[in-house]
């Protein structure tokens, strides 16, 4: 008997684009005065591109950021007790939340007449930082600390920290922080705790500091802030005192080196600085122009993630239990430091400590060998140093 075939049409819907996830938001300090601002550590799966921060209060704002994990600050002018949420917008999902507690004047009601006039509480003057050097209080109890320095790309920035501060119970450390004591939520998580940190305007990723001395590389504009690498502050003490200044070398006229320029037989730059290289980034642009015949060298710490799998990670030597056919270098450990100089052929670094000798003239940049960074997560520190033998 013939029996007649039907065909069914199945009709594929496209793939839908990566999707991020807010995992945890952590405040500075649980307890803020009113007025004052506060620091609030957004963490989850990239890519994401805004969030939703809601103190309950009415005054919901969306923030633009680059990538997780990413710190915003707000102003709670009410004292009381918030439930303040972050949730993803945008091309990010999730939802997340924790208790802060307000203390102080209600900043919301209007003065009686013979109430005194009060200043309102605002950031501290910008300086930039060509115009003089600037001595800053960074007190322990302080998720941020405005410096009132503005930055711009391509500054040389030194920062020479003293002092001591107390975080849990009875751990004093310097500016370097304690070798041995590490805090799941702190900005720097696999770095010493207590430790001085850095970032540049409010939405960029922290630079890790760590010493009594040390110079570093801005790659964006913005005002320089400096805090402590810890995940609440409100029961630490005492403060360092660190010296900002400008390690340009070029100071003709006031002016300082472009980023990638040179001045007489050398390079303009610093011996040494320290770029963040984030894993969910394809290339990090480093600012800093090699010329042929330069020896460079880079050391590099942490640790990345190079999918959503926590335990998917690798240093900068690259991950031992897993390979990545499509990456930079698909026959190479994947989650390795990468670098390239200007449109050059990659290097894999794939090292701790690594020099190289430059072969070309070009901007230095550095990454990770992964196929897919847009689910990476955490970031490489790497310190770079540059000198140019005599000809």
């Amino acid at each position: 008997m013939w029996v007649p075939l039907i065909a069914t049409l199945v009709i594929l819907a496209p793939p839908l684009a990566q999707r991020g996830v807010i995992e945890s938001v952590t405040p500075g300090s649980r307890t803020v005065e009113t007025g004052q601002s506060l620091g609030l550590t957004v963490r989850g799966i990239n890519p994401c591109g805004a969030v939703e921060i809601d103190p309950g209060d009415g005054s919901a704002q969306v923030l633009p950021i680059s990538h997780l994990p990413a710190t915003v600050t707000i102003t709670l002018r009410k004292p009381g007790q918030y439930t303040i949420r972050a949730k993803g917008q945008g091309n990010c999902d999730g939802t997340a939340s924790v208790d802060v507690r307000a203390v102080g004047r209600d900043l919301t009601t209007s003065e009686r007449p013979e109430d005194p006039p009060r200043a309102e509480p605002r950031r501290r003057e910008e300086v930039p930082l060509t115009r003089r050097p600037t001595v800053v209080t960074v007190r322990a109890t302080d998720a941020w600390t405005d410096t009132g320095i503005r930055v711009f790309e391509g500054d040389a920035v030194r920062l020479e920290a003293s002092g001591e501060i107390t975080f849990a119970p009875r751990m004093a450390v310097g500016p370097q922080g304690a070798a041995t004591a590490r805090v799941e939520g702190a900005p720097f998580p696999e770095r010493p705790a207590g430790a001085l940190i850095a970032r540049i305007g409010d939405d960029s990723a922290p630079i890790f500091i760590g010493a009594a001395g040390r110079t570093f590389r801005a790659v964006r504009s913005g005002v320089l802030w400096l805090g402590i690498n810890d995940d609440h502050h409100a029961d630490n003490s005492g403060v360092f005192q660190v010296h900002v200044s400008d390690a340009g070398e070029d100071t003709v006229a006031g002016r300082r080196p472009q980023p990638g320029t040179r001045t007489g037989g050398g390079s303009a730059v610093p011996s040494a600085w320290e770029v963040t290289v984030p894993a969910v980034d394809t290339w990090t642009d480093t600012g800093v122009m090699l010329a042929a015949g330069d020896i460079l060298r880079l050391e590099a710490s942490g640790v990345v993630r190079l999918s959503r799998n926590g335990r998917d990670t690798a240093d900068p030597a690259g991950s031992r239990t897993r390979l990545a056919p499509r990456a930079v270098f698909p026959d190479r450990p994947p989650g390795g430091l990468i670098a390239r100089i200007g449109r050059g052929e990659p290097i894999y670094v794939g090292a701790r400590q690594q020099t190289i000798r430059v072969t070309q003239n070009g901007r230095l940049f550095l990454g990770v060998n992964d196929d897919d960074t847009a689910d990476n997560g955490g970031a490489f520190e790497v310190r770079i140093a540059v000198s140019s033998p005599r000809r």
